[in-house]
């Protein structure tokens, strides 16, 4: 913006907020709101005296920034103003005005700032790799007497690189999904080394998460870990042999397992 003459002449700018400043998102089922209060909305701030002035040097002025609030909110509705990762646009109006004498003979220019924002979330995501659980030997003559065994598996978790906005979850939910065939009608996994010529023929595995309760198979069924961290988590797995048949000897036993983390 250029400015014709100088004397006796005071230029001042004012920023208007034009957009709602309040908007609604969500991250997985939860709610927030984010508030932008724009302090200098409207207020009239005196430009130093120069023949002409770029945008920087405008908003500079006024010292140009955009603080920002996030609060949890309730809702039960799915509505959300704006969504992570997706620019938004912020609207601004600025009035440039420019008085000579005493403020009486003014003119003013007004033109919209279009300030496109993301909303970047820093989520943690967590997962099951790839692992297997040397059991040890069981004796066959008390193959379906024997007690869960205590065992774990590594649930690894890792932050986000990106965003302002830290989240990290509470809880996290899965469920187990059988790689290896059930036992029809109950829990017992088969042996995968059934016919081989080291297998240990129809005796499997049953797993439970307590030591007590049987794991029950299916996206119906989740269970959860509370309170992850970033790293390398530790959750129990408990898991004891039980035959399926009669055709039993001593040999190996192999089963799988997939874990499947939901994420809400």
């Amino acid at each position: 913006m250029e400015c014709a003459d100088l004397q006796e002449t005071t230029n001042a700018i004012k920023v208007h907020f034009l957009t709602q400043n309040a908007f609604r998102f969500k991250v997985g089922s939860r709610h927030y709101i984010i508030n932008f209060p724009f302090e200098s909305d409207g207020k009239k701030i005196e430009l130093p005296g120069r023949s002409s002035y770029n945008l920087e040097e405008m908003l500079s002025a006024i010292n140009f920034t955009i603080p920002y609030s996030i609060a949890s909110v309730s809702d039960s509705s799915n509505t959300a103003d704006i969504f992570p990762g997706t620019p938004f646009p912020l609207l601004f109006e600025i009035e440039v005005s420019s008085c000579t004498g005493n403020n009486t003979n003014c003119n003013s220019v007004r033109f919209n700032y279009n300030l496109n924002t993301i909303l970047q979330v820093n989520l943690m995501t967590c997962g099951f790799e790839d692992q297997s659980i040397d059991t040890g030997r069981f004796v066959l003559s008390r193959i379906n007497n024997e007690n869960y065994q205590f065992h774990h598996i590594r649930f690894d978790c890792i932050q986000g690189e990106q965003g302002e906005l830290v989240f990290e979850p509470s809880d996290v939910e899965y469920y187990f999904e059988p790689v290896t065939i059930q036992e029809s009608g109950t829990s017992i996994l088969k042996n995968e080394l059934e016919n081989s010529e080291d297998g240990a023929g129809q005796v499997g595995f049953q797993l439970s998460n307590d030591g007590t309760n049987e794991i029950q198979y299916g996206k119906s069924n989740y269970y959860s870990f509370q309170h992850p961290h970033e790293g390398s988590n530790q959750i129990p797995l408990f898991i004891r042999p039980r035959t399926y048949g009669n055709n039993v000897s001593s040999g190996q036993i192999m089963s799988r397992v997939k874990i499947v983390v939901v994420y809400n």
